[in-house]
């Protein structure tokens, strides 16, 4: 690895050439990770990586990379980043919902409701890492959320398991959509408040 990159600073190589890639990770883990930063952005030879393309390349010598760029943040300011992205994110998820069920009463396949699948997993895990970073416990606004949601997509599963489409289209046109739909108007504001206080 010939650069090194700490918040648009280059660093010296912290791990030998010989290393790879999770030797690395493990460094920025132990050593640079805290409850007052953490990484919110990493880059590879310039281009941005996910947590799956990150573990896709630990057995990567670091002597074939040629950048490596970490972008460290307060938790906080990670949340407020988080939560306006899936303010932006979940407005758009009534719609999907809605071609959806569109696709599973026309028996056209799958392709979109698996399309929805990872989107809630997203919404879903990005909701937890925020009420981890706030450390948010019970809330009752976004607990009553939380729990119909949960609700709801049990229910979904089960009507597809089943094949019960009429059942699924109904979750997919009314229930979750309006769940979704309140997450925007009432849930996240509620983070939000729950981050300035």
């Amino acid at each position: 690895m010939t650069t090194f990159i700490v918040n648009g600073v280059e660093q010296t190589n912290p791990i030998s050439n010989e290393g790879n890639f999770v030797d690395l990770i493990k460094y920025i883990q132990e050593n640079l990770i805290s409850d007052n930063q953490l990484v919110s952005c990493m880059r590879v030879n310039g281009v941005e990586i996910t947590e799956k393309e990150e573990s896709a390349l630990y057995t990567i010598p670091v002597s074939d990379l040629d950048t490596v760029e970490i972008v460290l943040r307060h938790p906080r300011e990670v949340a407020e980043e988080t939560l306006q992205t899936l303010l932006i994110f979940t407005r758009r998820l009534p719609s999907l919902c809605k071609q959806v069920a569109d696709q599973v009463e026309a028996s056209e396949g799958e392709t979109l409701f698996q399309t929805l699948l990872d989107h809630m997993q997203i919404f879903t895990d990005s909701i937890q890492t925020v009420k981890q970073i706030l450390h948010i416990g019970i809330n009752q606004t976004i607990n009553l959320l939380e729990a119909d949601l949960g609700s709801i997509l049990k229910d979904l599963l089960d009507a597809h398991q089943v094949g019960d489409k009429l059942y699924r289209a109904q979750l997919l046109r009314e229930h979750l959509p309006k769940n979704l739909t309140e997450w925007v108007d009432l849930g996240i504001p509620e983070l939000i408040r729950s981050r300035d206080s």
